[in-house]
């Protein structure tokens, strides 16, 4: 739901897609992408006979709508520092997937509990992630509840305390 761009490594989920078990899934990428960007991807895309729908930028509550009617968030970029999208997807009840890569998703999503964590840039060990996470029943209040150590009053109140830490 950010930027699509090369960086972000969506080729990877892509690929991870044309390698599931329930090839009844729909890949939909939302964000804001530059034309050259989205025909790369289309064209990968066909070529691996999947097809994507490109929502393009959405404002929150459209954001909203689409985390709480997916399956599954699927983070691809190598090395991600903290992301806002995993716990915004979290926020929604919408397990994710990211890389195990020792960066900020692995801070965010709780093994198990929140989603799951694949072998770095393992396309086939994503897929299989993904199947596993729309074969299982989540529970959208844990996974909330999850992501709220990470809301803006919580995360306040620790900088505040942290700050008064080194005031004194």
């Amino acid at each position: 739901s950010g930027r699509v761009i090369n960086q972000k490594r969506f080729d990877y989920l892509i690929d991870a897609f044309s390698k599931l078990d329930n090839k009844e899934m729909q890949l939909v990428i939302a964000g804001k992408y530059l034309e050259d960007t989205k025909k790369e991807l289309e064209e990968l895309a066909k070529k691996k006979n999947i097809k994507v729908l490109f929502l393009g930028p959405l404002d929150i509550k459209d954001l909203v709508r689409v985390y709480n009617l997916a399956s599954v968030t699927v983070l691809t970029c190598p090395k991600e520092w903290f992301g806002l999208v995993p716990v915004e997807a979290m926020a929604c009840g919408c397990p994710v997937i990211a890389w195990k890569d020792n960066f900020g998703p692995e801070e965010s999503v709780m093994e198990g509990v929140s989603g799951l964590l694949a072998k770095p840039y393992d396309t086939v060990d994503m897929a299989k992630k993904i199947d596993i996470v729309i074969s299982r029943k989540w529970n959208k209040k844990i996974i909330r509840k999850s992501a709220s150590k990470f809301s803006e009053k919580r995360m306040s109140k620790k900088l505040i305390t942290e700050i008064k830490k080194i005031i004194n």
